[in-house]
């Protein structure tokens, strides 16, 4: 699964530029992988450790700072 970081339109994995969006110099905007929010189940990008929609850590347990 993949993401557009400006429109955030879910893509399947085959897809490597947003169908809607450019960039400034009218280049297509890469997509970036992106995953299921464990909490809300949002399609988020996979680098974030936070999920934009329902602010829950999105880190694997075994590595959740919190539980520290």
């Amino acid at each position: 699964m993949k993401i557009c970081p400006k429109c955030k339109q879910v893509y399947d994995d085959n897809s490597a530029f947003c169908e809607q969006c450019e960039n400034e110099d009218g280049s297509g905007v890469k997509l970036v992988d992106a995953k299921e929010c464990p909490n809300c189940g949002k399609t988020i990008r996979v680098d974030v450790k936070r999920c934009s929609y329902c602010g829950a850590n999105t880190l694997s347990p075994g590595n959740n700072a919190e539980s520290i």
